[in-house]
């Protein structure tokens, strides 16, 4: 299924041609999110809120670990997810507990100024 997956991704209309059911693989992604995405969502609960934006902290922080990472490398997005959250709680162990995501984002940006394509991204495609 994970090679399906990756050919949908890739192109559709080369997967179908190559005998994969493009809908039953977009529907199974689906589901897997939504279901992880729920879980996330009960696993949260019970330490904060229940309001539309209980989970923006969570996503800004997944978006600046994937692009910290380099775009597409799922290695990359992991370990600077670990490095964000090392950052974070240094930051609220050492200023302010209230000030761990400003660590991140001075992270963020030294990072990018430094590295644009990201800690593991490669630079650009020539062709």
């Amino acid at each position: 299924f994970g090679r399906e997956m990756r050919a949908t991704s890739e192109k559709k209309e080369v997967a179908e041609m190559l005998g994969i059911n493009t809908r039953r693989v977009f529907m199974i992604s689906w589901t897997i999110g939504i279901t992880l995405t729920g879980i996330g969502g009960l696993l949260v609960t019970p330490l904060y809120y229940i309001q539309p934006s209980a989970g923006a902290t969570f996503r800004t922080t997944a978006i600046v670990a994937v692009v910290l990472g380099g775009l597409g490398d799922i290695r990359g997005a992991l370990i600077s997810g670990i490095f964000l959250g090392v950052i974070e709680a240094l930051c609220a162990l050492l200023v302010a507990s209230d000030l761990g995501q400003l660590g991140i984002f001075v992270a963020y940006l030294l990072v990018l100024y430094l590295k644009p394509q990201g800690l593991f991204g490669k630079g650009e495609r020539v062709a």
